[in-house]
């Protein structure tokens, strides 16, 4: 049986944001969590498209004019109570998406079942396959990998939100709804690729 094991999980807002506002200064004055004082709080720009990146909570955030994604590799942050808190201090901020991730690993050696098979060719680095399904007006997507050395599991819970234009305020509601519930669907999306696999899924990192 394959044992996959955790990386990081995150949580993805698609919308509008303001990089020049979304600064860790301005989130720990509205609530979002507390900056530590023990440490200065180092913001880095990326200079191939426009945006910023900080460490804060136990998070790498990252701010980018299209959306807010929040990661961490410890698996009991809750990445998605930080979005939420941020959507409810900018409630006027309209959200078309957002993505409930989780990344994990596993040694290629390990076997699948024989539904799974990946394409093959003798000079393929990397051989991927990707299965999507509908679940509760969200869609479950697990995308796997296969190098040399490692297997790389990616799971992805994505909402997609048809009120931003209409009524931006109603669709940062549902947003905020879907980020409270991130560990539930962060688990129902481990859930399902246990059963598709027949896998096990270790958090300890």
């Amino acid at each position: 049986m394959v044992e996959f094991f955790f990386k990081h999980s995150s949580c993805v807002a698609v919308g509008t944001f303001n990089i020049y506002i979304l600064q860790p200064r301005l989130l720990a004055d509205m609530g979002v969590f507390e900056l530590d004082k023990e440490r200065p709080t180092l913001v880095s720009g990326d200079l191939s498209q426009p945006g910023v990146r900080f460490d804060a909570a136990d998070c790498v955030w990252t701010v980018r004019p299209d959306r807010l994604a929040v990661e961490s590799k410890i698996p009991s942050v809750d990445c998605g109570s930080l979005v939420a808190k941020t959507l409810g201090a900018l409630c006027w901020t309209p959200i078309m998406g957002v993505g409930i991730n989780a990344s994990f690993t596993s040694k290629s050696k390990d076997v699948l079942p024989d539904s799974l098979r990946l394409p093959s060719h003798p000079d393929a680095t990397q051989r991927t396959i990707h299965l999507a399904v509908p679940a509760d007006g969200s869609t479950l997507n697990m995308q796997l990998s296969r190098a040399e050395d490692t297997m790389e599991l990616s799971l992805n819970n994505h909402t997609e939100v048809t009120t931003w234009k209409e009524n931006p305020q109603e669709s940062n509601l549902l947003v905020r709804q879907i980020c409270d519930s991130f560990v539930d669907r962060r688990r129902a999306a481990v859930v399902f690729a246990k059963e598709v696999l027949n896998a096990e899924f270790s958090y300890d990192n």
